[in-house]
């Protein structure tokens, strides 16, 4: 982890990098950044002499540091990049269809896309925003990365919030998209996971089950709202709720295990509202010859049944609306990019239920 005078550096050179409200060629007065910073003049001084050396500020007599190359005089390239966590590729996931859907709203008004993949790394995603900016664009959209190490376990769930925060105070249009930092004081566009947990319970207490059961993700950001959702279903229609976590990082067989677990601690018939891949995993183990549990049925979330290997049973699932999401991310941007005040910081667009 970086030392408190580096994280000042860092935070002052991408402010100098994304300052496109030139206000002159020099930095405001210590006293004055380092209240901005919430940091001891000591701690400032280290950092400020950690970018003198190395060569992007420079000390005037009376004068203070001046930036060495002042900046010219910023031309529109009408380019938007756009960082996301997945690969472009990728069928069925949100990347494949925010790229399209961004970029024919983009092109609509005159701007065009240029697309990367963070591969969901929190590193690689500042490496790649420096090269974007470095190629001039405009603004940017973003699918945080929150994988601060190698495998899937090692999350950071505030990923590169303070990074992205500096550049869109600096005066850089940004837009977050499905993912949110709650209020984070950047402009973003999410699926409502709260919303849709509690249309997923919903969906079984109309169907007349006084025993719906959750079976989620736990831990992380996304979980947390989705165990809200379910929980605030269960007790707005007089329920009791029971919430079983299960790993969703881990291996197949991992999953397989907890799944068999979990259903062997069902007293008997019951609604189980779920996500994943755990659908399959629980149709696999449910359809087998040799399964003596309890009878159930299931409500998936994000993936559907076509998109699981192998699984031909149909289920209702909570599908993100991707397409809306990727359009208003769009709109935002365009409207960041014209001065133009895009609405609502934040704006949560509520997921719907495909029935089988």
């Amino acid at each position: 982890m970086k030392s408190k005078y580096e994280q000042v550096a860092d935070f002052i050179e991408e402010k100098i990098r994304s300052d496109y409200h030139k206000t002159g060629a020099y930095l405001p007065g210590e006293r004055v950044l380092a209240e901005e910073l919430g940091v001891s003049r000591m701690t400032l001084r280290a950092g400020l002499n950690l970018l003198k050396q190395n060569g992007i500020i420079t000390p005037e007599n009376g004068k203070g540091y001046r930036i060495v190359g002042e900046r010219p005089e910023r031309v529109k390239t009408y380019l938007v990049g756009c960082v996301f966590a997945g690969r472009k590729n990728e069928a069925a996931t949100f990347t494949a269809v925010a790229v399209n859907e961004i970029s024919r709203t983009l092109e609509k008004d005159g701007y065009h896309m240029i697309y990367s993949s963070s591969d969901d790394n929190v590193r690689q995603e500042v490496s790649k925003i420096r090269q974007l900016l470095d190629r001039g664009v405009d603004g940017l959209i973003v699918m945080p990365a929150y994988r601060s190490g190698e495998g899937a376990e090692c999350r950071d769930e505030q990923g590169n919030y303070d990074y992205l925060k500096t550049l869109y105070d600096g005066g850089l249009p940004v837009v977050i998209v499905d993912r949110s930092y709650a209020a984070g004081g950047i402009p973003c566009v999410c699926n409502d996971d709260r919303r849709g947990e509690y249309k997923a319970a919903e969906y079984f207490i109309r169907k007349g089950y006084r025993d719906v059961v959750a079976f989620l993700p736990a831990g992380n950001r996304v979980a947390k709202l989705r165990h809200k959702g379910y929980m605030d279903a269960l007790l707005d229609h007089g329920l009791e709720p029971r919430i079983f976590p299960f790993n969703s990082y881990a291996d197949e067989k991992s999953q397989r295990r907890e799944a068999e677990k979990f259903l062997a601690a069902l007293p008997g018939k019951c609604a189980v509202v779920t996500g994943g891949y755990m659908p399959g995993i629980l149709s696999g183990i449910v359809n087998d010859s040799h399964y003596k549990g309890p009878e159930l049925e299931w409500i998936g979330y994000d993936i559907s049944p076509a998109d699981i290997p192998g699984v031909c049973d149909p289920y209702p699932y909570m599908k993100r609306p991707l397409a809306e999401i990727s359009r208003k991310a769009g709109e935002k941007i365009i409207a960041l990019l014209n001065g133009v005040r895009c609405g609502k910081l934040e704006e949560f667009i509520e997921p719907e239920i495909v029935l089988p």
